[in-house]
């Protein structure tokens, strides 16, 4: 679904059989977009779940003396 959104856009899209994220891809993607003339957009968390990490009932501790 995401590849189709990005074709759409005009995104050189390519699928593989890949699915981890590394971070050299994120790099040199940057660098092309810069290269381009591009701003880079902000970076957004990409969650395939809601994440589950919730605060305390009580609230945090205070911080360490």
């Amino acid at each position: 679904m995401a590849a189709a959104i990005l074709a759409a856009r005009g995104a050189d899209v390519v699928l593989t059989e890949l699915r981890l994220l590394e971070a050299e891809w994120v790099g040199r993607a940057a660098l092309a977009q810069r290269a381009a003339g591009q701003a880079p957009a902000p970076a957004l968390p990409l969650y395939v779940d809601p994440p589950e990490a919730k605060l305390p009932a009580a609230g945090l501790r205070p911080a360490p003396l």
